[in-house]
């Protein structure tokens, strides 16, 4: 497992576990593979919003080609 923020994320990293806000509610689960859309998306909200979030992905998966 490692931990990255939004501008480290790439196409096919997958979470490693769940990301839950604050209030508890759950944002992405774990298993979620992040796709180039997503990653736009979240770099938008995190600039917009001034956020300071990590993500935890899988460091045992083949990359993909």
């Amino acid at each position: 497992m490692k931990e990255v923020k939004v501008d480290e994320l790439t196409s096919g990293m997958v979470m490693a576990r769940d990301l839950i806000s604050p209030r508890g509610t759950l944002l992405l689960s774990k298993g979620y593979m992040f796709d180039a859309a997503v990653i736009k998306t979240l770099n938008e909200l995190v600039r917009r919003e001034g956020l300071n979030v990590s993500f935890f992905v899988r460091t045992d998966l083949p990359k993909a080609a």
